[in-house]
C-alpha cells in the first residue's frame, strides 16, 4: 500500500494540469505562441467566434485568412464538430490582427 500523496493516473493528471496552467500563464500552447495584436491601422478586427459551433468558427476564421488551432480546455487537440461550441478564443474578438496570424479556439466537450 502506498503512503499519502499522488500516485499513478492521479499524478499524471496533476502533472498535465500543471503544465497546461504553466503554458497558459506564459501565453503559450504546446506548439506555438499567439502573435500579439498589431498596431497596424489597416488590420481588420478579429471576429468573435465564442459561442459558435467549432466547425463554423474555424470556417469563418479561415475564410478571413487566419490560421486556426483547435483544442479543449485541457490543451488537447480535438476535432471540429457542430456539437462542440467555442468557449474561448485567443486573441479575443475585436483585436486588430493581420491575416495569416494564428487564432486559437478552445472548445467544450
Amino acid at each position: 500500500m502506498h503512503g499519502p500523496g499522488l500516485h499513478g493516473p492521479m499524478l499524471m493528471r496533476t502533472a498535465r494540469f500543471a503544465l497546461v496552467v504553466a503554458l497558459a500563464v506564459a501565453g503559450l500552447t504546446a506548439c506555438e505562441t499567439v502573435a500579439p495584436p498589431t498596431s497596424d491601422t489597416t488590420a481588420a478586427a478579429l471576429i468573435d467566434v465564442v459561442g459558435k459551433p467549432s466547425d463554423l468558427a474555424a470556417k469563418l476564421l479561415r475564410g478571413a485568412d487566419y490560421q486556426v488551432v483547435v483544442h479543449n480546455a485541457e490543451g488537447d487537440a480535438v476535432a471540429l464538430s457542430p456539437k462542440r461550441l467555442v468557449t474561448a478564443q485567443s486573441p479575443v474578438g475585436g483585436t486588430k490582427l493581420n491575416p495569416g496570424r494564428t487564432v486559437i479556439i478552445t472548445v467544450g466537450d
